[in-house]
């Protein structure tokens, strides 16, 4: 019911368009690109910490960290990054041209260039009817900010990852949120505030990944909905999918 009448609801309202933006101003996309060094992996390694520019991130991984502390990213921020996967080089940037200046980065750190061997692309812009994918279509720009995290384990990463998350969701809270007609907090004040919440929370959630490997988990929100005073929705038909 609640989540009938927050479609309701947001069927109403003009959606916001937001352009999804790099701190240099270039759109997002998340790439993962599987690549080659004919360099073994303990001098990659090696060459890697040896250079200044190079943070260690877990086991066998480096960020290039490049640019001045921002508001955003206080220790600096995270340009491209480099991970040794089972018997495979990964380099993952958030932008084209980012990917383009990280493998030009690792050519000059290792000696070779990296050898591309296949790219996937994700793409904010294809996914979400409310990502424009240039700035001239949207009606508002959001700065993603990249900053290194270190993780001793695969396990720890998924953890750390649930956590950034999380932590980033409960700051939403507080701010203007145009699929509610507001800020969350405050919204839910009212019933047509509440349903338009809930529908939002169950919306991240319809769109969040489970992690990979045994134990994965979607997004559960239920701590927000504790927070915000909302009905828990654990276990419910569209959690158990019976």
């Amino acid at each position: 019911m609640l989540t009938r009448l927050g479609e309701e609801v947001l069927a109403t309202k003009k959606p916001t368009r937001t352009f999804l933006s790099t701190s240099e101003g270039d759109c997002v996309e998340f790439y993962d690109v599987v690549v080659k060094l004919k360099a073994t992996v303990a001098t990659v390694a090696s060459r890697m910490r040896a250079a200044g520019d190079m943070e260690e991130t877990g086991d066998r991984a480096w960020s290039w960290m490049a640019g001045a502390p921002t508001a955003l990213a206080p220790v600096g921020e995270a340009l491209g990054m480099l991970e040794r996967e089972g018997s495979r080089w990964i380099v993952r940037a958030n932008s084209g041209p980012r990917l383009a200046r990280m493998l030009d980065r690792i050519e000059a750190i290792v000696g070779e260039r990296p050898k591309e061997v296949s790219r996937a692309m994700t793409a904010p812009w294809k996914d979400e009817p409310n990502v424009a994918r240039t700035k001239a279509e949207a009606d508002e720009t959001m700065v993603i900010s990249n900053r290194p995290v270190p993780v001793e384990s695969p396990e720890e990463a998924r953890v750390t990852a649930a956590e950034l998350t999380a932590r980033s969701l409960r700051d939403s809270l507080d701010r203007e949120i145009a699929a509610v007609g507001g800020v969350p907090r405050r919204r839910v004040a009212t019933e047509e505030g509440r349903a338009a919440v809930e529908a939002w929370l169950r919306g991240l959630e319809l769109r969040g990944q489970p992690t990979e490997g045994t134990g994965g988990r979607m997004l559960d929100l239920d701590g927000l909905r504790r927070e915000l005073g909302l009905p828990t929705v654990v276990g419910d038909a569209g959690r158990s999918g019976s």
